[in-house]
């Protein structure tokens, strides 16, 4: 099983949502292909869930539903067992000397939604969490958990591999002129 964040959801769920990465949904797209062809598991964190349904608005008690019945994902709670986690993330932070985390410099509202998704993951066996939040990842990564960014996704494969290696020749107005005259068309100045 592997685990997404609200970064990652929002581009699947709101595309039109601007993201740093530029090709991101299609690499997202490809990742889904990918783990569907695998028969894996999505787990989404409660916590990511709820920024996700700040997103959705009015439509978020049919969205939760959408989400639920389907077979891919999973929404996991936060419970005792992840409560348990957190208090041992949070114990060990402070003793490297920032409960925030390395380098971390996000308010710790943020950071205790990080911790709580986390540790969630970590207690259902999650194997990867994706990811664009680099303080997320950051504390995923101190907890010892594989992490990987929309930028380390890869891009799908061309559609059009024939093309790709073709240059485009640059065309002069002269050219076009000549061309037009051989072909008999019009100038954008004649009628037709």
């Amino acid at each position: 099983m592997v685990a997404i964040d609200a970064c990652i959801a929002l581009i699947i769920w709101f595309p039109d949502l601007p993201c740093a990465v530029a090709d991101a949904r299609d690499r997202v797209d490809y990742l889904l292909e990918d783990l569907e062809r695998r028969n894996e598991k999505i787990l989404i964190p409660a916590p990511a869930l709820a920024e996700l349904l700040v997103e959705a608005g009015n439509a978020g008690a049919p969205f939760v539903n959408e989400i639920l019945k389907s077979g891919k994902f999973r929404v996991s709670a936060f419970d005792t067992r992840a409560a348990v986690e957190v208090a041992l993330q949070i114990a060990q932070a402070r003793k490297r000397g920032n409960k925030r985390g390395k380098g971390n410099k996000d308010n710790w509202q943020k950071v205790k939604f990080d911790h709580q998704i986390v540790a969630i993951a970590k207690t259902e066996g999650v194997s990867i969490l994706y990811t664009n939040d680099s303080g997320l990842a950051n504390f995923a990564k101190a907890n010892d958990m594989e992490v990987i960014g929309v930028d380390d996704l890869p891009s799908p494969p061309s559609r059009t591999p024939l093309f790709d290696q073709l240059k485009e020749i640059p065309v002069t107005p002269v050219d076009e002129a000549v061309r037009k005259e051989k072909l008999h068309l019009p100038s954008s100045t004649e009628k037709i």
